[in-house]
């Protein structure tokens, strides 16, 4: 099963404490870029949903009573 990061493997290194922060900078920026491809994701799918409701809005509009 996978589990979370263990940060035990940077004490083996020659500088475990700039090890350890670099890989959460990197967790936390991975986080932020994952975060705006979801935001851009999102807006781009609204735009297409609104564009679809305004085009069945005028359709509906514009048939007789």
């Amino acid at each position: 099963m996978m589990t979370g990061f263990e940060f035990g493997i940077f004490y083996d290194c020659s500088n475990p404490e700039a090890a350890t922060i670099l890989m959460v900078l990197y967790m936390f920026v991975v986080a932020v870029i994952f975060l705006n491809l979801l935001i851009g994701i999102m807006a781009d799918s609204w735009k297409t949903v609104s564009f679809s409701c305004a085009v069945s809005y005028t359709i509906v509009r514009s048939q007789p009573l």
